[in-house]
């Protein structure tokens, strides 16, 4: 067996009873072709329906899918729990854009951020009531609060539209801009112990709030 297929069964036998959580809470069986069919569905976009057919991209894609569970694997998750659609999505965008044609990777990207504002606009478009420090008034929503903390997710695993629910539930009309900065620290703290990348964010947010008082 050469090295890479000993890899590749490894991330299998790993992670082939996984199971995986939606963004509508509901646990499901890891399904590793889900994964491949997003993939192509991101070539095609690209390169048309050859790409279907073309020997070169399916072996891209084995790659990029091998790639991904390695990385799931070395990422120390508790696999008999489910694991988080965001977690498997974030893999999969890194080792595209490693190893697929650029376009591609931005296809994949692109397509993915497009069905998360779809998501939010159907999931929450209320918007709470915020008091400014000159005692102003400004709106915020779900896709408000992911706008204003996808800058400071950069290269981070951060559920952003889960985050920015949790965010807007501990709020209320009326409430002081300073609730929602200090909102967003409470509930990115609150999953560090789950994702360790949130301990960073919390530390772009305290920085950004540091700037904007000074």
């Amino acid at each position: 067996m050469t090295q890479i297929a000993e890899t590749i069964s490894e991330n299998q036998t790993t992670i082939i009873n996984s199971r995986v959580k939606k963004r509508n809470g509901d646990v499901v069986s890891f399904d590793e072709s889900r994964i491949k069919n997003a993939i192509m569905k991101s070539f095609v976009s690209v390169q048309g329906t050859e790409a279907v057919k073309s020997t070169s991209v399916n072996l891209i894609i084995d790659q990029v899918v091998d790639q991904t569970l390695t990385s799931l694997r070395k990422e120390g998750l508790n696999f008999s729990l489910p694991i988080d659609i965001e977690t498997i999505q974030n893999k999969v965008e890194y080792s595209l854009m490693r190893s697929a044609p650029e376009e591609v990777a931005r296809s994949y990207i692109v397509y993915r951020h497009k069905r998360n504002t779809d998501r939010l606009k159907i999931e929450d478009s209320s918007t709470i009531e915020l008091i400014t420090n000159d005692k102003g008034k400004e709106l915020i929503s779900i896709s408000s609060i992911v706008e204003d903390l996808k800058p400071l997710t950069y290269n981070l695993n951060i559920d952003l539209v889960k985050l920015a629910s949790s965010i807007k539930s501990n709020l209320y009309n009326g409430a002081n801009i300073e609730d929602y900065y200090k909102a967003r620290i409470m509930c990115a703290r609150s999953e560090i112990e789950k994702e360790p990348d949130y301990s960073f964010l919390c530390a772009r947010l305290l920085n950004k709030d540091l700037r904007e008082m000074a």
